[in-house]
């Protein structure tokens, strides 16, 4: 989605198709249907809600959705993107929690 509103930007600038696609790998084609689908997606860029905070419904575990609750406070919080770095360093985090209140319970 980042790269689609960098597209727009950069052809109402004035840049030529051409080199637009060429720095972002695309075809001219591609390019073209983002131009085409412009006003879509910069509503949906623009709404409350960001395509990147969509969640997926899936049947997961309690540490699956602590670890979404966390990281979609983190995306609404701070307004960033969260990398693959963060979410392994969420996960440990809530492991380690688990892994605790098990050894705790084994202790017992």
């Amino acid at each position: 989605m980042e790269t689609k509103v960098k597209v727009i930007e950069r052809m109402e600038q004035g840049e030529k198709m051409v080199d637009v696609a060429h720095s972002y790998n695309m075809n001219r084609s591609t390019i073209g249907t983002i131009l085409k689908n412009k006003d879509k997606l910069m509503e949906h860029v623009n709404s409350a809600v960001p395509m990147m905070l969509t969640i997926i419904s899936k049947k997961c575990g309690k540490v699956m959705e602590e670890m979404e609750v966390v990281i979609l406070s983190a995306q609404l919080k701070f307004q960033c993107p969260v990398t693959q770095k963060y979410v392994c360093f969420i996960f440990v985090l809530i492991f380690q929690q688990y892994m605790f209140a098990l050894f705790i319970l084994l202790m017992a």
